[in-house]
């Protein structure tokens, strides 16, 4: 803190999601993987993704380092920090994936494939463009030449894995060349050369797709060739021999891998471009053994099995990436299509606010939904870059309008994803179409040839035709007059028509940039102002009617391309610039008020979300589209509103732009004042104003159970969460949709939908349903699996209906067979640890209250029944901490053996009533605690509402600091707000200079008397001349008052009070120097008590330390970052731990020590549970614990020591891409 009276700076926004690019579609060699992680490219971004706790593969880095095409990824078989890459501008890189650290080296040809030699982590080779053979040796950062140019680009490229310096590559001819020898005497080199079998003579595709080696010791010299055109071979190196040749596959071949785990036995896997079908081949066997259906929409682009598991990357045309598990047959990830190339245009659909078109160079348009950040469709067709989208008003808002490279727009209808028309009324490129959102039958049009078009819908006749030069590149419509069109124009003139007048001439041209314009925005607010973005770097906004430049915006150092102006705040412009940056401006002070600098390319476009106008959308040619929030700015006004300021208060007439009072002025700010009047409930206020402010995940899913429970209404099932008590019948409401008859575009297939019905009636409790639709499906023997948890008569009447059929498969499910047998524990516990939340919660509820069914596990009578429960072993340990140490209710007795079944009807859990017994309670519990470890605390919430707890709802939502929720939820909840609630909203209106409101809210505290006084020390030192009137208005007496006070306090050794009146009477130098003696004397002599360290903390860090010696100073922060350590380490905030104590090594002063070892080895400790790395900036610390270390896991039982050294061993390994026993022996 200091004396400065400028205002403090706050965070404006943030950055809520992002949508990764798709892989490319150009080079193959564009997917690797490596330790926990794995890699794909798009155009010039490698997205890197790994493994989390909850065993999920999630984004980890977007690493932007080319300025051109990748064309190659390769990851380091010895060490799992390193990837390699290369691009068309001749560069290859070596990236640490931790640090994002790079060492680079430029080439003279073009790297098409790169390969990490296997016995060597120094050494990555590669294949150019013009067939020579590379190696590149990051130690010393020379690039050497192995084999000499074969004068043909190279398709392939694969070292052996046993037999050093031995290299195998694929041309285009169909021809393989096999090359073994050294950098000291490349030209000693043996080559072999490897003909293409004859089947391909005339073969319009005889290239090479890839080659393997056999990854076995024993077949060192044998290579498996893919052919583009569909055949195989397997040959000897040694012999020069051609093994085995196999049947063609149909379409072309994009990869072949041998099979993890089954090398032995020959098995290999191959995949082509036309289908997504995995097939199974034996080198013992000319045609497939298997095929595997892994995706309707795409053929392969490339796939690789990762580490050496069963586990496949999978890379398709379409641009889509997942990871398929081959021995489960399922999808553990799975990144639809989605662009491959710069993304040009994004708009919100005006009607429906959570659907965004994007328009890009690969062209496509495609439509997201933005809260499950997935692709909804793609419109396809352009023939061209797609450089514009615009979204129609009024009745047919489910139209499009976009336009491409060659001069032609398009119609298209988004609910059915078919063209309606398409008009080509301009001889060269369109850059910019926009819909008159004023009437509905126009739109405009810029082009390359250099005219502004205005065409009538449905025909899409030409109204006006402009000429404004050698090329028009932007184009809107004035918000408040139909006949105004502007366009920007390459003479860098913005030109204003009114199209209901003839002729050429603007009715304005406004003249100033230095460049061409590329974009122009009129205001929504202001409908006289007219924003432009030029190649001069400046932004200009225009008075229009004036013919007047109000303000010029200087900042960006590259062309300008986006802008958008927000649709509530009028003052608030947005742009974008190919200098990668996202800049937002006041206009009044014609300032820059914050830069964004996560795009890594050029940004194209931006667009706000009209119904929650403080999130906004950006496009780039990083590929990306980002999802942002600037709900922080407008912190005041929300805690206004929270806090109970009448909303009327928070508006105000666009018009007055120069205000300097933050205040709404949207259309749709005042839609929801008149809802908010007509709102009946509390709740229902609180969700209609936190569905304008707020942005987080899980908002609307809080705000619905909030509501449901006030109402009593059913649980909305396009939710992720709800009610317990609705699950069951949601679960059978999808039961009867998946058996009804479906048809249309994107339906599932009648046998799929059955499956699922199948396995939901099972996990439902409904086993002889679940049976019945298997024999439908002619999976007899799961049926009968399950039969018995039916009944032995209903067992007996299935398998004499079964006696004259034969099964040919058995394919088994973990999860039904624990359902079907009752084992209700581990089949919570099967679901937990894969994650499925969802399906953990009904099997609690269905444990819980459905009536127990015959079981053929036992015939013994005193035989207990399976354990309905889930095990507390199995959880997380943090997790199971947070169940609050509840006792489980234990399972009912089993039912005597034979006893008939009835099978209780759909609606029989609801007609009683619904209790939470305490396994539910438990599920959600630990479904909140994976929701806060994955940083969504308003998910977290969702679960205790779930449950109707709204207290440890309330608590989920201060953990994660998400105040005004939290003060919101406890008045809705009709529940008494703990004062940490009304402290913690306050302390929001501090930082945003709402002082008198931050009074009125510590004044609804219990005791608030001490926290006003804090807030009174703070107000003090920074507006001294304004101090005694704030003392006078939180009831607070005069700085006077508190100087014999504090000479009381000090003579009953009550250092917290003396402190508290030392600052209070101005005195921070005092207090501070008694608070840091008592707090030195207490630590030092290990005196911890932390119901006196922590409040007298708290009132220290209330101080003015610009009147504090930096001696001092260092003293207590070092002792705050000590005693937080500690905090950190109880509270489970184990990631803080090593930021403060190096915070404290670098500013611990000599008048200070602090024993840090104990903080270091319980850190330690965590990691061996954990696997985390250190984080530490002197690892010798981990070195001098690691006895004390030893010496504690030692005394665990073996069986956890053993799971605590292999945990160490193996975080260990991934820090330093090294193996270690040290801890471990």
């Amino acid at each position: 803190n200091s004396n400065e009276q400028e205002p403090r700076p706050r965070p404006l926004m943030k950055q809520l999601e992002v949508i990764p690019a798709g892989c490319q579609p150009w080079n193959r060699h564009i997917i690797a993987a490596g330790g926990t992680r794995f890699a794909y490219s798009s155009s010039i971004a490698i997205y890197v993704y790994k493994l989390d706790q909850a065993n999920k593969f999630v984004l980890d880095k977007i690493i932007a380092g080319h300025n051109s095409t990748i064309t190659s990824l390769s990851w380091c078989p010895k060490n799992p920090l390193y990837l390699a890459s290369a691009c068309v501008k001749n560069r290859l890189l070596r990236w640490n994936v931790v640090t994002e650290s790079e060492v680079s080296v430029d080439t003279d040809c073009v790297p098409l494939c790169v390969d990490w030699c296997p016995w060597d982590e120094s050494l990555v080779g590669f294949a150019s463009d013009k067939g020579g053979i590379y190696v590149w040796n990051t130690a010393t950062m020379k690039v050497a030449q192995l084999r000499d140019n074969l004068n043909s680009p190279v398709t392939t490229m694969r070292w052996s894995p046993f037999v050093h310096w031995r290299v195998a590559v694929g041309l285009p001819d169909g021809m393989v060349v096999v090359s073994e020898g050294n950098l000291e005497n490349p030209k000693a080199a043996r080559i072999r050369h490897f003909k293409p079998p004859a089947e391909l003579s005339g073969s319009t595709h005889p290239g090479v797709a890839e080659i393997i080696w056999h990854p076995s010791r024993t077949n060192t010299g044998h290579i498996l060739v893919a052919h583009k055109s569909g055949h195989f071979v397997l040959y000897d190196v040694e012999s020069e021999t051609q093994l085995h040749s196999f049947d063609q596959q149909q379409g072309a071949v994009t990869a072949i891998r041998w099979l993890p785990g089954e090398v032995a036995s020959g098995n290999f896997v191959s995949a082509d471009n036309r289908s997504g079908i995995l097939r199974l081949w034996n080198v013992s066997q000319r045609s497939p053994v298997d095929h595997v259906r892994v995706s309707n929409r795409s053929g392969f682009h490339n796939f690789i099995f990762i580490n050496n598991s069963q586990r496949i990357l999978c890379a398709f045309r379409d641009g889509g990436i997942g990871v398929y598990d081959w021995r489960r047959r399922d999808w553990e990830f799975f990144h639809k299509m989605a662009h491959i190339e710069t993304i040009f245009d994004c708009r919100f659909k005006p009607d429906a606010s959570d659907v965004l078109a994007t328009a890009s160079f690969d062209g496509t348009v495609k439509l997201w939904d933005t809260t499950k950040m997935e692709p909804l469709d793609s419109l396809e067709g352009h023939d061209g870059v797609v450089y514009s989208v615009s979204w129609a008003p009024g009745a047919d808002k489910h139209q499009l309008l976009s336009c491409n490279s060659k001069g032609v727009v398009f119609l298209w209808d988004t609910e059915k994803t078919q063209l309606i028309n398409k008009f080509a009324n301009h001889k060269d490129a369109i850059y910019r179409v926009t819909w008159n959102q004023l009437d509905p039958t126009l739109f405009a049009t810029c082009s390359k040839d250099g005219h502004c078009v205005v065409c009538q819908l449905p025909e899409g006749t030409i109204v006006r035709r402009y000429k404004v030069g050698k090329a028009a590149f932007g184009c809107d419509w004035c918000s408040n007059n139909k006949n105004w069109v502007a366009t920007g124009c390459q003479d860098g003139i913005v030109r204003v028509y009114d199209i209901s007048r003839k002729g050429d001439t603007p009715l304005f041209a406004l003249k100033g940039h230095k460049a061409r314009v590329f974009n122009v925005v009129w205001s929504k607010l202001t409908p006289e102002l007219l924003a432009s973005g030029s190649d001069d770097q400046t932004i200009r906004v225009w008075n229009v009617p004036a013919s007047k430049c109000i303000c010029e915006l200087s900042g960006h150092t590259d062309n300008v391309r986006a802008l958008a102006w927000n649709p509530e705040i009028p003052h608030f412009l947005l742009s974008g610039s190919w200098d990668g940056t996202i800049r937002l401006w006041d206009i009044r002070k014609g300032k820059q008020v914050k830069v964004l600098y996560d795009h890594h390319a050029d940004v194209y476009g931006i667009d706000f979300n009209e119904h929650r106008p403080f999130i906004f959308a950006s496009s780039s040619r990083d590929t990306t589209l980002r999802i942002w929030t600037m709900d922080e700015y407008v912190s005041e006004l929300k805690v206004q509103a929270v806090v109970g300021v009448p909303w009327a208060q928070l508006l105000r007439a666009p018009t007055e732009i120069s205000s300097e009072q933050m205040r709404f002025c949207g259309v749709h700010s005042k839609r929801v004042g008149e809802l908010l009047k007509s709102a009946q409930t509390e709740s229902e206020r609180a969700r209609i104003m936190f569905g304008f402010f707020s942005a987080l995940d899980g908002t609307k899913e809080l705000w619905d159970l909030a509501v449901r429970l006030e109402t009593s209404q059913r649980s909305d099932p396009s939710n992720r969460i709800y009610l317990v008590k609705d699950l069951m019948q949601i679960y059978q409401d999808k039961v009867a949709h998946l058996e009804a008859k479906q048809m249309g575009i994107g339906a599932k297939r009648p046998e799929d939908r059955l499956l699922e019905s199948a396995t939901l009636r099972l996990q439902m409790g409904q086993p002889r349903e679940c049976c019945e639709i298997l024999v439908k499906l002619d999976n007899w023997s799961l049926a009968l699996a399950i039969a018995p948890a039916v009944g032995l008569q209903y067992w007996n009447d299935l398998c004499a209906r079964h006696a004259e059929y034969l099964i040919s498969k058995d394919q088994q499910r973990a999860d039904m067979f624990y359902a079907a047998a009752g084992r209700y524990g581990e089949l919570q516990a099967f679901y937990v640890e894969r994650n499925m939340m969802e399906q953990a919660q009904l099997t609690s509820i269905v444990a819980s209250h459905r009536p127990v069914t015959p079981s053929l596990l036992s015939t013994s009578a005193s035989t207990s029944s399976p354990s309905l429960l889930l095990p507390l072993d199995r959880l997380d340990s943090s997790a199971a901490v947070a169940t609050d140490k509840h006792t489980l209710e234990q399972a009912p007795p089993p039912v005597t053996l034979g006893t008939p079944q009835t099978q209780p009807p759909p609606s029989s859990h609801q007609s009683q009533p619904f209790t939470v017994t305490p396994q539910i309670r438990t599920v959600s519990e630990l479904r909140a605690y994976r929701h806060l470890q994955d940083a969504s605390p308003v998910l977290s919430a969702c679960c205790f509402l779930a449950v109707n707890d709204p207290q440890r709802a309330v608590q989920k939502l201060l953990q994660g600091c998400e105040f005004e929720l939290a003060l919101a939820l406890a008045r809705v909840s009709k529940i008494n707000a703990a004062d940490h609630v009304y402290e913690a909203v306050a302390l929001r209106c501090e930082r945003l200079e709402l002082w008198d409101l931050a009074v009125g809210v510590l004044k609804k505290m219990k005791n608030p008397v001490h926290k006003l006084s804090l807030l009174c020390c703070r107000y003090s030192y920074l507006f001294p001349a304004k101090a005694p009137d704030f003392f006078e208005m939180a009831s607070i007496r005069t700085a006077v008052a508190y100087n014999e006070l504090a000479l009381v306090a000090e003579k009953a050794n009550d250092t917290i009070e003396a402190a508290r009146c030392l600052l209070l009477s101005g005195d921070s130098k005092k207090a501070v120097l008694i608070g840091v003696k008592k707090l030195k004397d207490m630590i030092l002599r290990g005196d911890w008590d932390m119901s006196v360290i922590n409040p007298l903390l708290e009132v220290l860090a209330s101080a003015n330390l610009a009147e504090i010696d930096q001696g001092e100073v260092k003293e207590l922060l070092c002792i705050s970052f000590y005693v937080a350590a500690y905090n950190a380490l109880w509270l489970g905030f184990y990631e803080l731990v090593p930021h403060l104590v190096n915070c404290i090594k670098r500013n611990m002063p000599p008048t200070l020590q602090l024993d840090l070892a104990p903080i270091i080895l319980q850190y330690e400790v965590v990691l061996l549970r954990t696997g985390a790395t250190t984080g530490f900036e002197d690892e010798d610390e981990e070195e001098k614990c690691a006895a004390k270390i030893k010496e504690i896991v030692q005394s665990l039982p073996a069986g956890q020591f053993a799971e605590a050294a292999a945990a160490y061993q193996k975080f260990y390994a991934a820090a330093t891409g090294h193996e270690s026993v040290r801890h471990c022996e």
